[in-house]
């Protein structure tokens, strides 16, 4: 049975009667939480529905390059996503010609989450305008304000194929190594041929390598038992980054799921991923019943299409996307301009700085102080709060329902999400919210799923349960391949010691040449385009300044060295108490989902201090790398 705590009296609530509300919930979630939480998909891959259920071979090996053992590219790059699309691109504006590069993916086709993310209700929580990268450059115009999912990653496609980029698809990388000697790299790959061909491994040469494997691209599922005991009694489950349309019926591009018009289905989730499916799925489930660990705060999409008028509007001027992306994060990081070009859901409040970094009431929090700080932000985000909670009211008319979808934690504690149908799809005759009270489903069995106690016969489980996002990973664990440095040293034996370090978050000393994304260092945003914009273009102008004014006959080095990234551990180190908003969270995948252990010792506590991102938000990290 669920533990309900006592709803709060109707009105809106001030900061320190919501305050120690959260922290109830708080407090209840992390009793709730198990050690080991999650199973990557990584972990059961032998499983079908673990498998790529889009690949296609035939389109892989029409849409890439030929290459050969052996063989050297100067710049290799790992990773066709947003991130790996713009470090090519900016290093071809940067005199670099294309067939120098070479991109390597595991997946048929480019996009990074956005190939494998193809679920029915698919779109991008933030303005396309600001999120697609390289509009100006391609004159790619978005067809709504926020773009679907299929329409990203033909954007994806579409700057391929003007820059004419090269890539290796269905190949993954599975080491890489340092050769002081030669100045170069040696990347291995394991190339996927199809079912009925051999794999074929490779080695790939070059001077630089651009680590761009992205976070979210290896689900997980919760760790309990009884998953074998479901399958075997010919139950159906897939991840939502695996959508299955064989099992549902529709596409993509016309989700119609007439296939579950006889189905009991369960959604395990209810995050930015869940609420685009639930409503789909409720449209033709028998019976669909929502499993919920912990609300989230939903607001208002407003989704519209791009007409010739507002387009002129928005893409006003040289430079215009850049100043837009811009604009929204100074709105976002707490230090807006007098003009909000984006004014939608995520601009309401600067309260969301308390995690993405961004302005505060002090320039540098100091322990004197924190409390205040503390206290500022959780003033700042009282109204849209209660605004939200509220809305759950206007719409789920049935009290005990509506509040069980009201989130009780700050706002900054996970991501908001934007759906005007998530919402009024809990007013349906076949939706049942299954409230979890912050812990998992019990167990998979053979009839479907048990939680609360409860059995529910299910014939499809749909885990809408995120990805696999540690919050200590190194661009190793990223790239699942180890990476050996100078003496060949392995870059996680550093990452997890006392000698971590990095400068600007992408760079590391004893591993010359390479560039990676990750968090440490780096700053955050809900719109990472541009984050992963500013890096590209620094990268590439660094390298191209190295190789420019690299003596004649000898190779150009790009190395941080121990000096400039312990001075910016530093500054990382005095800006840590930025983020002492944080522990007031829920444990979600912001705050390392509870399995981040406190310091034990004084050189823990430093090592900690200097393990964070950017607290000055994108804007501020930005100008910092010019």
């Amino acid at each position: 049975m669920t533990t309900d705590t006592a709803p709060l009296a109707a009105g809106k609530p001030d900061v320190n009667v919501l305050a120690r509300k959260y922290a109830e919930e708080r407090d209840k979630r992390y009793a709730a939480r198990a050690e080991h939480q999650y199973l990557s998909l990584r972990e059961i891959k032998d499983a079908k529905f673990a498998k790529d259920p889009f690949v296609d071979y035939e389109h892989a090996r029409a849409n890439e390059t030929e290459i050969h053992d052996g063989e050297f590219r100067q710049f290799v790059i790992i990773g066709a996503g947003h991130n790996g699309l713009l470090f090519a691109v900016r290093l071809i504006e940067a005199g670099i010609s294309a067939d120098k590069i070479l991109l390597i993916d595991n997946a048929s086709g480019y996009g990074g989450v956005w190939y494998w993310n193809r679920y029915p209700g698919l779109m991008c929580d933030v303005e396309s305008y600001i999120y697609l990268p390289l509009l100006e450059e391609t004159g790619f115009v978005p067809k709504h304000r926020y773009s679907y999912g299929e329409e990203i990653r033909t954007n994806a496609e579409s700057i391929a194929k003007k820059f004419n980029l090269q890539t290796l698809f269905t190949t993954t990388a599975t080491r890489m190594d340092w050769d002081d000697d030669c100045v170069e790299w040696t990347t291995q790959v394991t190339r996927d041929f199809g079912p009925n061909e051999d794999k074929v491994d490779l080695k790939i040469k070059s001077q630089f390598l651009f680590i761009a494997a992205g976070p979210l691209t290896v689900p997980k599922m919760p760790d309990v038992p009884g998953l074998d005991e479901y399958l075997e009694a010919g139950g159906h489950i897939f991840h939502s980054a695996r959508w299955d349309y064989e099992l549902t019926g529709g596409t993509q591009q016309n989700p119609e799921m007439t296939k579950l018009r006889d189905k009991k289905v369960a959604v395990v989730g209810t995050a930015a991923t869940a609420v685009q499916v639930i409503p789909e799925v409720a449209k033709y489930a028998e019976k669909l019943y929502v499993c919920q660990r912990t609300p989230s705060y939903v607001g208002i999409r407003g989704q519209k299409e791009t007409t010739p008028d507002e387009w002129k509007r928005v893409a006003r001027g040289k430079g215009w996307q850049a100043a837009r992306a811009d604009n929204f994060n100074l709105q976002i990081s707490n230090d807006p301009e007098p003009e909000n070009l984006v004014a939608d859901g995520w601009t309401e409040t600067g309260a969301n700085a308390a995690f993405q970094g961004g302005k505060g009431k002090y320039p540098i929090v100091t322990p004197e102080v924190v409390e205040d700080h503390v206290a500022y932000f959780q003033q700042m985000d009282v109204e849209q709060a209660n605004n939200k909670r509220a809305l759950v009211d206007q719409i789920v008319a049935d009290k005990a329902v509506a509040e069980k979808l009201k989130p009780w934690y700050a706002g900054w504690c996970k991501r908001p999400v934007f759906n005007d149908n998530y919402l009024p799809t809990f007013t349906k005759p076949n939706v049942q919210l299954v409230d979890l009270d912050g812990k998992s489903i019990e167990k998979f069995t053979s009839k479907g799923i048990v939680a609360n106690g409860i059995d529910y016969d299910v014939d499809i489980i749909v885990l809408a349960t995120g990805f696999e996002l540690l919050p200590e990973a190194s661009a190793s664990t990223r790239a699942n391949a180890p990476i050996r440095g100078r003496n060949g040293r392995l870059l996680d034996d550093k990452w997890n010691s006392f000698e971590f370090g990095t400068l600007h978050g992408y760079m590391t000393h004893d591993f010359p040449n390479l560039f990676f994304q990750g968090v440490f260092g780096q700053a955050s945003s809900s719109n990472l385009t541009r984050l992963y914009d500013f890096q590209a273009e620094h990268c590439a102008f660094v390298v191209e300044k190295a190789l420019s004014s690299a003596p004649k006959g000898e190779k150009a080095i790009v190395e941080t060295s121990k000096a400039a990234e312990d001075e910016f551990g530093q500054e990382l180190s005095k800006r840590a108490m930025f983020f002492s908003a944080l522990p007031l969270c829920t444990p979600g995948y912001f705050t390392g989902d509870a399995q981040l252990k406190p310091p034990a010792t004084l050189e823990e506590a430093a090592l900690m201090a200097k393990r964070i991102q950017w607290p000055g938000g994108v804007t501020d990290y930005g100008p910092m790398l010019i």
